[in-house]
């Protein structure tokens, strides 16, 4: 499954069909929109981590229209946006060095209901980003963070990078003694501003 939920062919072919693959923007020309989809998906998976190259097998000058579009129909396609991907957390108090709390684990664990829930039910969307259990993946998000205990309470400052550059900076607070609600409490708020990203 693609970050979009379709598959990569069929995201291709609608996407092709809002514009991009018709011919005067306005026929479905059957060999110009399977040689986009052809051109396309090998772009769509580098970005799963992935390769497809899709086949196209037909006689040579076979082509022919198979529908006209209006710009009226065009925006009626149902062509959702790309999801983020979202890596695995790396957490570590900063004063002992290391992950005392055991909080990287916990946010993983959390992300990994949340993805199995959203794969199970339409209720429980995971918002705008799909969770890869890695460590690296060119174009992803990775939530990257220190904290340091006070008391009873988990401070924990959390940036989300992508590609070297720091896209968003969070601040999340917890009881030492809830880690569980602390991870998940991480979780929605990552997800919360991979959402407001638009």
């Amino acid at each position: 499954m693609s970050r979009q939920r379709w598959g990569l062919l069929t995201y291709a072919l609608l996407q092709g069909m809002k514009g991009p693959a018709l011919r005067e923007q306005a026929f479905v020309d059957v060999s110009r929109l399977f040689q986009y989809a052809a051109d396309e998906v090998p772009r769509l998976a580098k970005h799963l981590g992935g390769i497809q190259r899709p086949r196209i097998s037909a006689p040579r000058g076979t082509s022919f229209d198979v529908g006209h579009l209006t710009p009226s129909d065009r925006t009626r396609i149902p062509l959702s946006q790309a999801k983020r991907l979202l890596l695995n957390p790396v957490l570590q108090n900063s004063v002992e060095l290391y992950d005392n709390l055991d909080l990287t684990e916990r946010v993983r664990v959390r992300l990994r209901e949340v993805s199995y829930a959203d794969t199970r039910s339409v209720k429980n969307r995971m918002s705008n980003a799909v969770y890869v259990d890695a460590e690296a993946l060119a174009g992803a998000i990775k939530p990257s963070g220190a904290y340091r205990v006070e008391g009873a309470v988990v401070i924990i400052d959390i940036v989300l990078v992508r590609d070297g550059e720091k896209l968003e900076w969070l601040e999340v607070r917890g009881d030492v003694h809830e880690l569980d609600a602390l991870a998940k409490e991480i979780v929605e708020r990552v997800l919360l501003a991979i959402d407001e990203m638009g």
